[in-house]
Formats: structure tokens, sequence, C-alpha cells
């Protein structure tokens, strides 16, 4: 599918340059344009895989190119300001906005910046693309991260479902990340993008293997075994939250296609005089199909994809791996094994694999757990700032307070 794609905040820009650079390794381009937006300037300093043309510092009269410090209200105002960005952009890349199939909006639901901006961008291109998907990439703040984040993403959330097809959730506390200065188990002196960088690599490989599901091209052995663009749009089109379940497996070297696969079985067959084996003796994405319908393989535990709406599960590894009657067995299984309404299993082929996987797109979850959580966290947070301010107003003057004015510490969307 051919992207347009607008990033957000710290987490989403670095995501986005992951997947620019995933683009670079694969050589399977999605993106139209990678566009960046960023309250602070030296976030977007640091990333050097992405034009400065295509950078954007907003927000300079009331955060003076600093940040948000995580205040999301001004954040928003910022970024309703600066809307003409997303429209000079679509301008400036000279791409007709019928070329692209679908748009991509990141951005980490906790800060100031990524969890005002990316809402806001998207509802915006959703009133001026009519019929062309807007897809959200969100990630949830880990637990143990400040107070502030929490009710940012619980409000930032409900805005980014509102104004997008889907959002494609991910969650810093499965990823095992957090802020160095609030995560218990790493050193406050531990760069950021340390801690990151790995999670940023690995959502952004999820995200362009399920858009670049549609462009691998194959033998005749898989005719109709591939995804196509209207499987990919049919899944994600449930509206609300959706997430991704994945598990691989590597390859041992004979197994692996190319060169290096090549002299890794002649080398195994000069030191032990035997020949390597079938590739159907090698791990196969077949065998993960138990595993991937666990809690263990999920980016939101514990959603299932039995818990999804509609599904699209991908079944990647070298060539030689994939034929069309594996796609039918699993097609088989999963429709089976998931109450969705609708299930579809695609061949995913490489041909520079060095593992085998199953990746499945769970689309339209509901609430899940864990969002439910995180508004609850949120909205006890809320009441407990609500009471200081009680405190603080009583301490002042006793008859400034009214018990019976307390309308409801329900969290309220982003706007």
């Amino acid at each position: 599918m051919r992207l347009g794609i607008i990033a957000y905040g710290r987490a989403g820009c670095r995501i986005a340059a992951a997947f620019k650079r995933r683009e670079k390794r694969s050589m399977t381009h999605l993106s139209e344009f990678i566009m960046l937006a960023d309250t602070a300037s030296q976030q977007l300093i640091d990333v050097d895989v992405i034009d400065d043309d295509w950078k954007a510092v907003y927000g300079e009269p009331r955060f003076a190119g600093t940040g948000t410090a995580g205040k999301l209200g001004p954040g928003v105002e910022a970024a309703k300001a600066t809307t003409q960005n997303i429209e000079s952009v679509l301008q400036y890349s000279g791409t007709n906005r019928s070329n692209i199939d679908a748009f991509l909006v990141i951005g980490s639901l906790g800060g100031g910046t990524g969890g005002s901006g990316a809402p806001v961008a998207a509802k915006y291109l959703t009133g001026i693309t009519g019929s062309t998907p807007v897809y959200g990439v969100g990630v949830l703040p880990a637990p143990c991260e400040p107070d502030i984040y929490t009710v940012n993403a619980a409000r930032s959330i409900q805005s980014f479902a509102a104004a997008t097809d889907t959002v494609l959730l991910f969650d810093n506390k499965t990823l095992g990340v957090a802020e160095p200065d609030s995560h218990p188990d790493v050193p406050d002196d531990i760069p950021a993008s340390d801690v990151f960088g790995p999670v940023n690599k690995t959502i952004a490989e999820l995200i362009h293997t399920v858009f670049a599901a549609d462009t691998r091209t194959t033998g005749s052995e898989l005719p109709g075994a591939v995804a196509d663009q209207d499987d990919i749009t049919s899944v994600l089109g449930t509206g609300g939250l959706s997430t991704v379940s994945f598990v691989e497996k590597s390859l041992p070297r004979p197994a692996r296609p190319g060169v290096v696969g090549r002299a890794a079985r002649f080398l195994n067959t000069l030191t032990s005089g035997v020949r390597a084996g079938s590739v159907r003796d090698w791990p196969h994405p077949t065998d993960l199909v138990e595993y991937v319908a666990s809690t263990d393989a999920s980016m939101l535990p514990p959603v299932t994809p039995d818990d999804a709406a509609r599904t699209l599960t991908l079944l990647t590894g070298p060539r030689d791996h994939l034929h069309a009657s594996h796609v039918t067995d699993t097609a088989d299984w999963a429709v089976e094994a998931f109450e969705n309404e609708l299930t579809v299993v695609k061949a995913d082929p490489r041909r520079r694999a060095k593992a085998v996987s199953l990746l499945t797109v769970c689309s339209g979850i509901g609430i899940p757990p864990r969002v439910e959580d995180l508004l609850s966290d949120a909205e006890h947070v809320a009441r407990e700032v609500q009471q200081q301010q009680q405190q603080q107003s009583r301490e002042r003057d006793p008859k400034s307070v009214n018990v019976f004015d307390d309308d409801s510490t329900r969290i309220p969307p982003a706007f």
C-alpha cells in the first residue's frame, strides 16, 4: 500500500524513522512521504534518516521549541493552530491524494505532543481526504511512568479512536519499557534512546509487515495466496481499536535463502558428510499457529485473535517454505479457532528471510482490559487531584466548597 505518514512527538517520530530504515533494508518502499512534527526542536534534529524539509517544529510562541512538558491541553491548541502544515505537506510532496492508499498517523499517547498532535492530525485528514482510510498507531505508557502520562493517554485514546478507521495499539508495559527515571530496573542515567530504540524498531517492522503484505511478488505456486489491498483495508475497517499478535522463530543458517544459506549448506556437507535436510525439516510458520493464539504473542495482552471482530494472519518465511496448501490449512485452523466475523489468512514470502513468523492483526477489539485499567487509573488520578484542590480551597475559604458541584471525574477526551 502507498502510505502518507505523519508522526508526532519523540516516540512517534522515532517509530517513523525506524519505518524508513525498514523500507531501505527490505527494499520495499511504501511511504509517499513521511512528515515529522514536534514541539521540541532538538527531538527532530536527532532524527537524521528523514530530510529536514520533512520536519516541522510547531507551537513555538507557546513552547519556544522546548516541548509541551507533558501538557495535553496546550498541545491540542498548538496542533489545531498548525493543521495547515498537513495541507502544505500534501502539496509539497507532489503526490496526488488519489495515489495514496491510506494515511498513517503515529504518536505516543502519553506525551503532550504525541497525545495531542496525532489525534488532531487524524481528525483533520479524515475531514479532507474523503474515503481514504486514516489509521492510527498509538503507544500506551507503562503504569510506572508519571501520572500525567496516564491521564494524557486516557484522554488521547478516545479522540484518536474517534478520528481514525482504527488505532493499532502497542503497550510499553507489554514491551517492558518506560522512561529511564521511572522504570525500577533501569538506571536513571541510561539514555532514553537506548531504552526505546529496540522497541521503536519492533513496532516499525510490524507495521511495515502489515502494510507491505500486498506488495509481495510470488511464483506461480502461490496464486491468490498473498494479501491484496482489499484484504488489509477490510480487516482494518472496523473502527475503534486494534492490535497485533506476533510469533517468530529463527531459521538455522542452512535453512536461510541466498548466499548465506547456500554457503552454510555446503560447509555442513563438508564437515558432516551429510547433506542438509529438506526445507520441510526446518522451522515453518505453520508450526507457530498455536502460539499466535496465546496471550504471550499479543502486543496488548490479554487480547488474542479470538477477541477481535476481524483478523488478518500473515505466514512469513522464505519462498521455499510457503505453499498455497499451507495458507489453506492455516485458514481452516483459524476459522475454527477464532470466532471472527472476518478471518483472512495469507502468505508473506520473503527473499532474504532469516526467520519464519506468524503475524495476526486483531481488529475491532472493543475496549480491552488494558485500556479499561488505563481509564480507571486516570479517573483515580483525577479524583486525587480534585480532592487536593478542594482541600486547598477549604483551607483558603470554607464557603467556597460546594460538595454538590462535583459532576464527575470521568476522564474526557482530549478534544
